[in-house]
């Protein structure tokens, strides 16, 4: 029987008692942007619409962006790593199990010396592939005259966030290219394995100013919800 996705105690500013809402409403909140499946139109406009949005919300303030993916569409992944490149807040990105294909560009994508992956955690790069051309009726030349320009921009983009030379890139990218994240940093695609600031989200805000004294008596110096202070240089200010 599925359980469904979990929800969990939030509560909403101007309410006295907690709702209980859906996890991800919550990590959105928290500026944690999770992509735990294939990349498709439906997961690349929400990724997109996300780093829009938190942008808009928070230009100073970064944004975690988790990775736990087989890859998917070449043309939304790239929507995805333009996007990120683009917005004001710094990404960081962190693969969570698997970061594979588009997924391992999404990764490297991320704001150099913020980019980490755990330490059981799996990488690959291959060359990229698409269905999304065979949906319009275009020929076979069209097709692999656009598939050609596609790849190029992946190999660039690789080459710019690892620094790796682009005729290494081709030459791996020819096959199914796993690393462990201890290989993933060695190649450049994370800058290191499983920081333990990671998940302290010291951005967080409290919106219920009635509530914040009380929160505050609360809080200890362990509190990694509402804690600035020495976790801003690597999250940003809201300014």
């Amino acid at each position: 029987m599925p359980l469904g996705l979990p929800k969990v105690p939030f509560l909403v500013p101007g309410d006295e008692e907690v709702t209980w809402v859906e996890l991800y409403n919550v990590l959105y909140r928290c500026r944690v942007i999770v992509l735990g499946s294939e990349i498709d139109e439906e997961s690349g406009n929400q990724a997109v619409g996300l780093l829009v949005f938190l942008s808009m919300d928070a230009p100073n303030i970064n944004i975690l962006f988790t990775i736990n993916s087989p890859g998917g569409s070449v043309v939304h992944g790239l929507a995805i790593y333009d996007m990120m490149q683009w917005v004001k807040p710094e990404i960081m990105t962190v693969n969570l199990g698997l970061a594979a294909s588009m997924g391992s560009l999404l990764l490297a994508g991320g704001e150099l010396s913020k980019r980490s992956a755990l330490p059981n955690s799996l990488t690959m790069v291959h060359q990229p592939a698409s269905s999304f051309l065979r949906t319009f009726s275009v020929d076979a030349i069209t097709e692999a005259r656009i598939m050609l320009a596609l790849r190029e921009n992946v190999v660039r983009a690789y080459h710019t966030k690892t620094g790796q030379p682009i005729g290494l890139i081709y030459e791996d990218l020819e096959r199914d290219s796993f690393m462990t994240a201890t290989e993933a940093q060695a190649y450049g695609i994370v800058d290191d394995q499983g920081r333990p600031d990671l998940f302290k989200f010291p951005h967080f805000r409290v919106q219920d100013e009635d509530r914040r004294g009380e929160d505050e008596d609360r809080r200890g110096d362990d509190d990694i919800w509402h804690r600035r202070g020495k976790d801003e240089d690597m999250w940003g200010k809201d300014e």
